[in-house]
């Protein structure tokens, strides 16, 4: 796959492709007697073209070459591989240096005072859950879950909340946001 390509498909060039890789490669191994399990490049290309298409699954593995099911198989091993990641990479800043170096970079780029983060949210179609279905069910009618993020200046994600169910108001990720950062401070 030529740059372009892999830039296409997953959003990301091949440097930053090949860094991902050297992070998940020994969570993606499988050891396997009975056939030959799929190498760790090509799970992780299948689950990064299937996050960036918002797609169906079944059309990423027509184009990667593999069934329905091993895109499955790989989006959740990548995806709990990236999950066990997270925390070294995702921070909200609680040390001086680096609160004051968010005011400052806000305040450079847009003359806001005081701001650490901007804050978003959107809503992530989901298959309909066995357990509490109706909870999920946003106001559109969609199956979703409710996700809302914080970034600094450099658009750096600096708290990704992804549990509430598509019925809840986003003042429920807000609220968490804002009672992590005051127990940070006390």
């Amino acid at each position: 796959m030529s740059d372009d390509e892999l830039f296409q498909t997953t959003r990301f060039t091949r440097s930053t492709v090949d860094e991902l890789l050297s992070y998940v490669e020994d969570d993606l191994q499988r050891p396997t007697h009975r056939a030959h399990a799929l190498p760790p490049d090509s799970q992780l290309l299948a689950a990064l073209q299937f996050y960036a298409s918002v797609s169906f699954q079944w059309i990423v593995g027509r184009s990667c070459r593999m069934s329905q099911p091993s895109v499955s198989i790989a989006v959740e091993a990548v995806t709990n591989s990236l999950n066990k990641l997270a925390p070294r990479y995702i921070r909200f800043p609680t040390d001086q240096p680096t609160v004051v170096a968010n005011k400052l970079s806000f305040h450079a780029a847009a003359g806001f005072p005081n701001v650490l983060g901007a804050i978003d949210g959107t809503h992530i179609a989901i298959k309909a859950p066995s357990n509490h279905e109706e909870a999920f069910v946003n106001r559109k009618g969609v199956h979703t879950i409710n996700v809302q993020a914080v970034c600094d200046n450099d658009m750096r994600i600096l708290n990704l909340v992804a549990k509430w169910p598509g019925s809840s108001h986003v003042s429920f990720g807000i609220r968490a946001v804002c009672d992590a950062c005051s127990r940070k401070d006390r």
